[in-house]
């Protein structure tokens, strides 16, 4: 998922969806050996991070898993 920051800075929006080609060029940027995956409470974290955060700008909570 790729998202612009100062746009989106709720990462909501995945600015590549539907769009390979542009998909391929990004990810030709990134070192993908050199990063490491998250583990499952960091993903956690950032979810509600994120959830919290969308729920203080728009007043609206959010359904887990939406």
């Amino acid at each position: 998922m790729y998202v612009d920051l100062k746009s989106d800075n709720g990462e909501l929006k995945n600015i590549i969806s539907g769009n390979e080609a542009k998909a391929q060029t990004l990810k030709s940027f990134i070192p993908l050996e050199k990063l490491k995956p998250l583990s499952a409470k960091v993903k956690k974290e950032k979810v509600e991070k994120n959830a919290k955060r969308t729920e203080k700008q728009t007043g609206k909570v959010q359904r887990k898993g939406h």
